[in-house]
């Protein structure tokens, strides 16, 4: 089974009562995306918050050392269909 790895950014407004959610065709998901060649977690989820929304990474705060891991299986087309974790 193809693993990916995809990383990003859980943006909350001033007063935490408010989080970025992008709306696509089917689905409201937070802005992320899978890491390039030699990139980092981090660089990852930072550019993927720039290429989903033009908010640069130097615009916000972010919490250091916070961390969530989730794990799910999905299907690509790119992929012909095949599981992927």
């Amino acid at each position: 089974m193809r693993k990916l790895k995809s990383c990003g950014i859980l943006l909350f407004g001033p007063d935490l009562s408010e989080f970025l959610l992008m709306r696509h065709r089917n689905r409201w998901d937070l802005p992320k995306g899978h890491i390039e060649a030699e990139e980092s977690e981090l660089a990852c989820a930072r550019r993927e918050l720039h290429e989903e929304t033009g908010i640069d990474a130097a615009q916000i705060t972010m919490l250091e050392g916070f961390r969530h891991t989730e794990s799910y299986r999905t299907r690509y087309r790119r992929f012909c269909g095949a599981p992927v974790c």
